[in-house]
């Protein structure tokens, strides 16, 4: 939970200080979303946008970010420590990840509204841009992981993902690795002890000088800044724990006494005693009217802290390194795993708990918990079903596949809850039916998802432009016939390539129809890598074959195989390559593979070219609507002397 008005009430306490020749570490979700900003921001990025719906593509996120990196650690001479993502999400912040994903939920119907159905610009709208009314991009951070993971330079060597919150472990790196600056956007690490030494720098306060007639990191950030020939330090505003207790009054934490660092009783003991400014945040939390010098004398008096114990214990429990949950997780490689793929992980090889106790933790999930999984919203229409349904079947056979790790074996969950795009907070998600742990359901499932793959990558073949990219976005196409057939709902891709697509094979407008696709193929995509980095990480965890384990081993390694050609974030479709996708589908032959693997009655063909006699009806009619005048209609007239009626 945030503090109000903390940042207001400490910022007055900050120290001005050069960052030049420092060492940092970073909280990798706070560097994600700090570039989507500053790629909203740019201007040449925003020139190079074309529509209101477009965003920055996960390309440009994830060279932005690694050239921001560079430019801090080349010009200033910064050297990075260590960048954490948050792999766990503890139970006591699932409210906080709902209200969030109803926020984002909200976000986009509001985007939605703005744009009507029949209100949405071209494919090259002209005027404002609108897109401060989305999001951030769904994938913002596994974008930017991706790119650090595959940089050349240290960067891969030093990001995590962590069995926890990012801030508690670069908390607990400063207080206990090696002392450091933290670099992130939450206002909660102010709060949180970084030993004697540790500040704390909010990335909006990051002024990196412009280079080459760019600013660095942001619409420039695939090109390499110049170093101008006068360098300016890099001020920013510091926060250290220790001088905002000595300026304000309050009892600092004596480390040689107070703290041991790697004693987690002595650390609790101080968040406790309400040191530091545990208390002081405390006292906000409580009343946040209360002025600086009326917090500081009931701080000192412990009085928040005496009136509501309870309340006290579980706030300070949100800054507590989740020690246990670290060692129940060492022996699991979540190295490439995205952090909601790493959250659906870590809850499945805790549930079986063990007789050390990991499952009382107060950060693990207990046992009358479901599992829970949080699939971004994406930009879809709202009045359609959300365009992660579609996909369902592959999260459910990665899920499924948890299932055989050892610790897993016993786990009581059969199903787990996702959450996409949620109508209201008392949303309760979409349950998902795992398959069993043991029997053939799960071997069918792997074989009849095998042979669809291979029907595909078969008949729809790989070229140089478009790679395998076709081949995926065909499955994709594929599941939402099935899923529409089996709802009795229209086919989003159908319409948009029935009734949408001229004969050209390009398309001329953009609708929410095309949006809709558009989403469903994304979701369908991030779907595929979840059900790719599962697999990777059984395999790897996985070392017996024997019996049924050989059959099910057998279709692992060739499901790998096969997904090692899925399309990478940084390549995924957007809506400037959705307008000749009909086109490229065309031509690979992947319209009459959908209808063979759909058992379509007829072939798919675009609509109608405009000379014929259907268009020109659809064009009247759309001539009509634009202009707002019906129709003329001639009345029959069974009375003739109806005509005299009014007459003078």
């Amino acid at each position: 939970m945030g503090v109000p008005k903390l940042l207001t009430t400490l910022a007055p306490f900050g120290d001005r200080k050069p960052l030049d020749n420092g060492k940092v570490i970073i909280d990798g979700p706070a560097l994600a979303y700090h570039i989507v900003g500053l790629c909203m921001a740019d201007p040449v990025m925003a020139a190079g946008r074309r529509h209101p719906l477009e965003q920055s593509t996960y390309a440009q996120l994830g060279e932005a970010a690694t050239a921001w990196l560079d430019t801090l650690c080349s010009r200033h001479n910064i050297t990075v420590l260590a960048i954490y993502f948050d792999g766990y999400l503890p139970v006591a912040k699932r409210p906080v990840r709902l209200e969030r994903s109803y926020r984002t939920s909200a976000q986009l119907k509001d985007a939605f509204s703005f744009y009507q159905r029949d209100n949405l610009p071209g494919f090259d709208a002209k005027g404002p841009r609108t897109g401060s009314l989305l999001p951030a991009p769904a994938f913002a951070v596994p974008a930017v992981l991706d790119a650090l993971r595959a940089s050349a330079t240290h960067y891969k060597t030093v990001t995590h993902v962590v069995p926890g919150e990012a801030d508690a472990f670069c908390a607990w790196h400063a207080r206990n690795i090696e002392v450091g600056t933290v670099l992130t956007s939450d206002s909660d690490l102010l709060v949180q002890d970084l030993g004697p030494d540790g500040e704390v720098v909010l990335m909006r306060d990051i002024d990196l000088p412009r280079g080459g007639g760019d600013e660095a990191g942001a619409g420039s950030a695939a090109t390499k800044t110049t170093t101008t020939t006068t360098k300016r330090p890099l001020i920013v505003l510091a926060y250290r724990m220790a001088a905002i207790c000595q300026r304000l009054g309050l009892p600092a934490p004596v480390y040689e006494h107070d703290y041991l660092a790697n004693n987690k009783a002595m650390c609790q003991q101080l968040m406790k005693s309400g040191k530091g400014l545990y208390g002081f945040a405390f006292e906000l939390l409580m009343d946040p009217c209360l002025s600086t010098s009326e917090l500081v004398g009931r701080a000192k008096q412990g009085l928040a802290m005496a009136q509501h114990p309870d309340e006290y214990a579980e706030f300070v429990d949100q800054y507590t390194f989740p020690e246990a949950l670290n060692m129940a997780v060492q022996q699991y490689n979540a190295g490439g795993l995205d952090p909601r793929v790493a959250e659906v992980v870590f809850q499945s090889v805790l549930l079986g708990g063990d007789s050390q106790g990991y499952r009382g933790d107060a950060l693990l999930k207990p046992a009358d918990l479901p599992m829970l999984f949080f699939a971004p919203p994406l930009v879809d229409d709202c009045m359609q079903a959300n365009a992660w349904e579609i996909s369902a079947p592959i999260r459910v056979l990665a899920f499924s596949l948890l299932r055989r790790l050892p610790t897993a074996a016993n786990m009581g969950d059969t199903w787990i809850r996702e959450y996409a795009r949620m109508a209201s907070m008392a949303s309760r998600g979409t349950a998902l039916e795992l398959l069993p742990a043991e029997g053939r359901r799960r071997v069918k499932a792997l074989d009849n998802f095998i042979s669809l793959l291979t029907r595909i990558q078969a008949f729809v073949p790989a070229s140089a432009e478009n790679s395998s990219e076709l081949q995926w976005v065909t499955l994709a196409s594929y599941y939402d016939i099935e899923w529409s057939k089996e709802h009795a709902k229209p086919s989003a891709c159908l319409d948009v390539l029935q009734k949408e697509t001229p004969s050209s094979g390009v398309l001329e407008q953009v609708t929410w129809t095309g949006m809709h696709w558009l989403a469903q193929i994304q979701g369908t995509l991030y779907s595929l890598r979840i059900l790719q980095q599962i697999v990777a990480f059984v395999k790897y965890q996985q070392s017996e074959r024997a019996g049924d384990d050989k059959q099910l081993w057998l279709r692992i390694e060739a499901l790998e195989g096969m997904l090692s050609t899925l399309t990478p974030l940084a390549k995924y479709p957007t809506l400037r390559t959705l307008r000749d996708l009909p086109a490229r589908l065309k031509t690979a032959n992947a319209l009459e593979v959908l209808v063979a693997l759909a058992e379509l009655p007829a072939s798919i063909s675009f609509k109608p070219p405009s000379g014929s006699k259907t268009s020109k009806n659809r064009n009247r009619n759309k001539k009509r609507k634009r202009t707002g005048h019906a129709p003329v209609r001639v009345r029959t007239m069974t009375n003739p002397f109806t005509v005299l009626d009014g007459a003078d």
